[in-house]
Formats: C-alpha cells, structure tokens, sequence
C-alpha cells in the first residue's frame, strides 16, 4: 500500500502513486541487491482498509528499508532546506542502479552504475555539464577516501583495473580507480558495446566449435 497525499482517487493521485511506487521498488531492489518488478498497475485502496493502513504506518512495527546499515528512506523530510534536490538526486541513482540490476548486459550495467553514482554528483547549477570527469573524481574522493583505500588494496585491482599499485601515493590511485571506473561510462557510450555473449559452461572454450567451424 502507498500513501498518497491528494485530494481523492483521480489521475492525479493515480500519476503521484506511480512515481512512488517506482522509487519504492527501486529502493527495494537496492536493499535486497536483487531485481524488484512492479505490478501490473495500482488500484486504489479499499475505503474501510485506510484507516487500518494509517494506524500501521504509525505504529513502532514497520521498519524502514536499510542496506548495509544506511536506512534508504528518501521519501520524506522534504520541507527541510535543500531536501527536495537532495530527493530528485538520490532517486535518479537508485532508479539508475535499478535499471542495472534489471540488464542483461553487462556493458550496459556497468554505464547504469557509474550513471548512477554520477546523479549523486551533478550540481543544479550552470556548470553541471563541464569536465565531467574531473567533477567525478573530486567528489568522490571527498566523500569515501577509505572505501577507496580498500579497492585499491583488494588483491583483484591491478588484474580488475590495470592499475599498477607500485609506490604511488593513495591520492593517485583513488583518482586513477575512479578515472577508470568513469572510464566505463564513456567508453561504452562513446565507442559501443563489446560483446558479452559467453554461451554454455563446459563448451570448447574456442568462438568457433569444436572443428572450427562458426557456432550457431
């Protein structure tokens, strides 16, 4: 059930349900790391059931979303100063990350990825579309210097980035981590997709069958 605040059932109500219940899902799927569909479509509620709804929503039983730790409600406090922008960023990233959840591709999940955690980084103001990268790299390596840390110090870095850790100072290797992970942005969207396909485990391990011929 999804509390809408309207006047009564209309294609109002019906339109703000439907922006609601979409982030919801996508706050779902962020908070059980796996895929969460919507329904078919919304019905309003039964009129004797609303007052039982209200009673439950302010009772000490329903706990909000969380992942690792981060409650993920974002749908309320809008009145406090800055909320609503702070709102429309943190949905775009979790209605991003949820698109990436839900493809098949990976390309294509890697460019919803870092969309996602680039929408956490885009001011409102005029120079939201100049250097990119460079706006990119400096947020996050204010925000999360030690997750960075620990990517970089992960034993699959230099395999997964190509990034060799050598004496560089930690500074450097953020930036070049998340310039490489930036990196699967642009690249996928400037050059194409590669492909992904890798077919059944077990196969010949060859592209071609096993007489060299072209698989079909």
């Amino acid at each position: 059930f999804i509390c809408v605040p309207a006047p009564g059932h209309g294609l109002f109500a019906r339109d703000v349900a439907r922006e609601i219940a979409e982030t919801t899902s996508a706050l779902c799927t962020l908070a059980l790391g796996r895929p969460v569909d919507l329904p078919a479509e919304l019905f309003p509620a039964d009129e004797s059931f609303v007052a039982k709804l209200a009673t439950l929503e302010a009772g000490k039983n329903v706990f909000p979303l969380i992942r690792n730790s981060v409650p993920l409600d974002i749908l309320s406090k809008h009145e406090e100063p800055g909320m609503v922008e702070h709102y429309q960023k943190v949905r775009a990233a979790v209605l991003s990350f949820d698109a990436a959840v839900h493809q098949e591709r990976p390309d294509i999940s890697c460019i919803l990825y870092v969309v996602a955690a680039e929408a956490l980084s885009t001011p409102a103001g005029t120079w939201r579309k100049e250097r990119l990268t460079k706006r990119f790299v400096d947020f996050f390596s204010e925000l999360m210097p030690d997750v960075l840390d620990d990517i970089v110090q992960h034993g699959n870095f230099e395999e997964i980035f190509g990034i060799q850790r050598g004496v560089r100072p930690a500074a450097i290797l953020r930036k070049r981590v998340l310039e490489a992970i930036y990196g699967y942005r642009s690249g996928n969207l400037h050059e194409g997709l590669s492909p992904s396909f890798r077919g059944l485990s077990g196969s010949s391990g060859s592209p071609w069958g096993a007489k060299g011929s072209p698989s079909r």
